[in-house]
């Protein structure tokens, strides 16, 4: 990314180039790594009613940048897309205001990141919610509903069936975290979180932007869970490890719910 795949004389060359700049480079690089970084939050394509014209103008306080980056006093011709966008992408690695193309928009990025730097209650709560709304049911934060299905010949679900409810507290989340050795010298950044039971970590679901987006959709009432993709059966596959028939009891009562599907579209 730094060196933008140019050879040491091209560098030299294109330096002054502004698709070459550190700030461009990060969304013209190739692979899934760049895709990703593309695909969530590209400071360009965010649209702000007072920093905009400030950008444009390039009237923003020189204290507000970061030390040791500066930028053309120049103001930027408004025909010039190029040149703004790259001064957006600036404003925002490199401006101690950029934070605000990121309030503005309160998309799935802006909502996830909230969502990681929740308490953990909070977050189990909210999960909870989310994923009884995966399977259409009435959303509540206090008891996930345990569903289970049986398919034939991959055909499609159409009944679900669920024996019993798990509290709350029968959950709680695992952050990922560096060894000690590594702590001290790397700064780590969170980009997911894992739901675990709490008697069993070794049963989680994992849940990074793609999982967190899906649940947004869900929560939205979308029918997610009629869809076939790799991050819906993996919420299967953590509902179905959540079943355990040592938690009942022989003389246990269960009482047996039953769910039809195609009426939830």
């Amino acid at each position: 990314m730094i060196f933008g795949n140019r050879s040491c004389t091209d560098l030299t060359a294109t330096s002054s180039e502004h698709k070459f700049d550190i700030c461009n480079l990060v969304y013209r690089g190739e692979g899934k790594l760049f895709d990703a970084i593309r695909k969530s939050f590209d400071p360009a394509k965010v649209t702000h009613p007072i920093w905009d014209e400030s950008i444009l103008a390039n009237a923003m306080d020189e204290s507000t940048w970061t030390s040791g980056f500066s930028v053309s006093p120049e103001a930027i011709n408004p025909t010039n897309t190029e040149l703004f966008d790259l001064r957006k992408r600036q404003f925002y690695f490199f401006n101690s205001e950029g934070q605000a193309l990121l309030d503005i928009s309160d998309d799935a990025v802006m909502k996830f990141q909230r969502f990681l730097e929740s308490e953990d209650k909070a977050i189990v709560k909210d999960l909870i919610a989310k994923l009884n709304s995966f399977f259409g049911t009435a959303s509540t934060n206090s008891e996930l509903e345990i569903w289970a299905s049986h398919r034939y010949n991959n055909a499609p679900r159409k009944v679900l069936f669920s024996t019993g409810k798990m509290k709350r507290s029968d959950f709680c989340v695992g952050r990922p975290k560096l060894i000690s050795t590594m702590e001290a010298g790397i700064r780590m950044v969170q980009n997911y979180i894992r739901l675990e039971k709490k008697k069993n970590p070794d049963v989680f679901l994992k849940i990074d932007f793609s999982m967190y987006s899906l649940l947004l959709e869900a929560e939205r009432g979308v029918p997610v869970l009629l869809m076939e993709s790799d991050i819906v059966k993996k919420i299967w596959r953590f509902v179905e490890q959540l079943q355990d028939t040592s938690d009942l009891d022989e003389d246990d009562d269960v009482t047996i719910s039953l769910l039809d599907i195609p009426a939830l579209v």
